[in-house]
């Protein structure tokens, strides 16, 4: 039974937690918010909050030993943290359903993780830990041999502990191996490192929600991955529109996955490879998705509250009779990243326009006016998302991409970093703004060029001689942003 006397604990305090936090409300609990920031956005918003450290177990059961003394803790919840294995940590000291912590920790640890997956025969990439003893090229030659890598390299290099591809890099030689360690160790609470071979293919998100031997799928989405050697996601796309075999495959080596991980209260989520060689699992988490998955797209296209579903596992409510009655709608729902070239935000034009697009639900912007933007190496580094709904995969990803080429993030002119990001030393990862012909936003040459004279009120043709080719290698590099900001920061000198 539900009662406002009784809280359910939320890790977590960012807008991500949001739809936790309303569905916390709905059951009708209140809610105790923890975050390392008091300045969150859920803070103010929480019936209890407390500042503590998320990681710091201690004081996090510290705290709750005096909250228990006055209230009713029914519940602990995560949803888009790291965090997982603290709820199953506290769980387990207080008595509370959730997945045990030896299943939440394999979940979370990569390399744990990777090893229990291939001993139980799911279908897992080549891996081996990339330990500090593998310092010199030498030492890493011998090692990747003795695992069995195949050469010439083409591996991928992970922190065993982080989420948000944060320190995740693509290398194709054992110098490239030995930097990307170097950099993943940053991203490692643990400063362990794993290199696994990289697989080429489609890549798919997918949510489930476990209750003993049940494994209930809720929602497989198309990731949508750019800007090598990072993995930058600029957007998912729900349902799938892979085939319904490939599809069953998926959910087969998924639930494989979740058992053998011993995954058995909760939610759990997924990140899997489709290829030639079959289906393979990338990752396997105890808790929903981020990424706008769960808490966003997921809902508006099935109508399916999974949060609020997952919150009941987290009080220990069975959810098999809500499980045996879902409706699913049938509608399309496309999330879309909103990124910026290095510099300091000026302005931020026409979301306004953006949001009046039929079709769109949501903008979040992650970034305002005066803040420091950069290009992502990450996917926590983005400077907004956009979601939108149709009633097909093709309509929505279209009126999600529009929103995006319609919403512009104007520079500060005479940016240092902004300047050398154009003209300086050009990072090996990024030669271009043009993927397909198009800008980071969307936009062909011919768009930027419209675009350009709208924004400023001057035409692109009034640069003549060296200005010409400095202001194509700012649109080369920077899209309709690079020309923006040449404009901006020399104006109308032509020559």
């Amino acid at each position: 039974m539900s009662s406002r006397n009784s809280y359910v604990m939320l890790l977590g305090a960012s807008m991500m937690q949001l739809p936790a936090l309303k569905a916390i409300e709905n059951l009708g609990y209140s809610s105790l918010v923890v975050d390392a920031n008091p300045n969150a956005p859920l803070m103010a918003l929480a019936d209890q909050r407390a500042v503590i450290d998320l990681k710091n177990v201690e004081e996090l059961s510290k705290f709750l030993d005096e909250f228990i003394e006055h209230h009713t803790l029914s519940g602990i919840f995560t949803a888009g943290t790291d965090f997982s294995y603290i709820v199953s940590t506290l769980a387990e000291r207080y008595s509370l359903p959730a997945h045990t912590r030896q299943s939440a920790i394999a979940a979370t640890d990569k390399l744990r993780m990777r090893t229990l997956l291939h001993q139980h025969g799911v279908n897992v990439p080549r891996f081996m830990e990339l330990t500090k003893d593998n310092t010199t090229e030498r030492q890493l030659e011998s090692a990747l041999e003795q695992a069995d890598f195949l050469t010439p390299y083409d591996v991928v290099v992970k922190p065993v502990d982080s989420m948000g591809a944060r320190g995740v890099i693509r290398a194709k030689n054992v110098k490239e191996i030995l930097l990307a360690a170097e950099s993943a160790r940053v991203y490692s609470r643990s400063g362990k490192v794993i290199v696994e071979q990289y697989l080429d293919g489609p890549e798919l998100s997918v949510d489930a929600l476990v209750e003993g031997d049940q494994i209930y799928i809720h929602g497989i989405a198309d990731r949508h991955i750019y800007y090598p050697p990072y993995f930058i996601e600029m957007g998912h796309t729900i349902p799938s529109e892979q085939s319904s075999e490939v599809l069953e495959a998926v959910i087969t080596e998924f639930k494989k996955g979740i058992r053998a991980l011993g995954l058995s209260h909760g939610a759990a989520k997924g990140d899997i490879k489709v290829t030639s060689n079959g289906v393979f699992i990338g990752e396997i988490a105890g808790r929903l998705s981020g990424g706008y998955m769960s808490g966003w797209t997921y809902p508006f296209a099935s109508g399916v509250p999974v949060t609020e579903l997952a919150v009941q596992l987290a009080v220990g409510n069975s959810i098999q009779e809500n499980e045996a009655n879902i409706q699913e709608k049938s509608l399309y729902c496309a999330e879309r990243a909103i990124i910026s070239i290095p510099g300091v935000i000026a302005d931020l034009l026409f979301v306004e326009d953006a949001r009046m697009i039929d079709g769109v639900q949501e903008i979040f912007l992650r970034a305002k006016v005066g803040d420091t933007v950069v290009f992502p190496k990450n996917n926590v580094e983005k400077a907004g998302n956009i979601i939108a709904v149709a009633d097909n995969y093709r309509g929505a990803s279209e009126i999600a991409e529009s929103a995006r080429k319609i919403i512009f993030l104007r520079l500060e002119a005479d940016n240092a970093v902004t300047r050398d990001f154009l003209f300086g030393r050009r990072d090996t990862h990024l030669q271009s703004a043009f993927i397909s012909g198009k800008d980071f936003s969307g936009h062909t040459r011919e768009e930027i060029l419209q675009r350009y004279e709208h924004i400023t009120g001057h035409s692109p043709t009034l640069y003549k001689g060296d200005r010409i080719m400095e202001f194509e290698r700012a649109i080369e590099r920077g899209g309709l942003q690079g020309a923006v900001w040449y404009y901006d920061t020399f104006g109308t000198i032509v020559s």
